[in-house]
């Protein structure tokens, strides 16, 4: 088994004297990449821009990389990447949301401007609705079928939470969607 080897970088790019060695070989990287890729991809498409997806999806294995995380068993180190992945469609809504909007209406009004013109929000604008906690939880639970202790792992809460949070989530969807319980 070969390490993965850093690329040959660009003359005059200077690569920090505190960078770690990357925690997996070539070939273990292959597989967990194949066997998250997609699924991660998709989650991200959910949260971001068409445009920034392929950076997020290439920033979140690199962060994984960089940490001794990635050395933990597949099941953890895949929590792990849904973790940076929901930090970075974080980092990114927060940018977003300073961002002044170009026709001057807030995102928060786009349910009522939805219901004055009689439209109803189909799920993508719900789930755009939600926070990014609660859209990660959602899709880790239903999506990725993630245990319980996974979800709170990939989200840094109690396990005993997620069961609360899901329902949470579950409920703000559904008044999102105009589901009556």
């Amino acid at each position: 088994m070969h390490p993965v080897s850093a690329p040959s970088w660009p003359a005059g790019l200077v690569v920090p004297e505190h960078a770690t060695p990357l925690a997996l070989d070539e070939a273990e990287f292959q597989a967990f990449y194949d066997a998250t890729a997609g699924r991660l991809r998709a989650y991200l498409r959910r949260s971001l821009p068409a445009e920034a997806v392929d950076d997020a999806v290439q920033e979140a294995y690199m962060r994984l990389l960089r940490t001794p995380h990635a050395a933990l068993p597949q099941d953890e180190r895949r929590a792990y990447l849904y973790r940076i992945a929901a930090n970075l469609a974080n980092d990114a809504w927060r940018a977003k949301r300073k961002e002044p909007q170009a026709d001057g209406v807030a995102p928060d009004d786009l349910p009522a401007r939805a219901a004055a013109a009689g439209t109803r929000l189909d799920v993508t604008r719900a789930l755009d609705r939600l926070r990014v906690q609660e859209r990660t939880m959602l899709w880790l639970a239903y999506v990725e079928q993630a245990s319980h202790r996974e979800i709170a792992s990939a989200l840094d809460v109690k396990e005993g939470s997620v069961r609360v949070l899901l329902s949470r989530a579950r409920h703000k969807l559904a008044a999102a969607l105009g589901v009556s319980r």
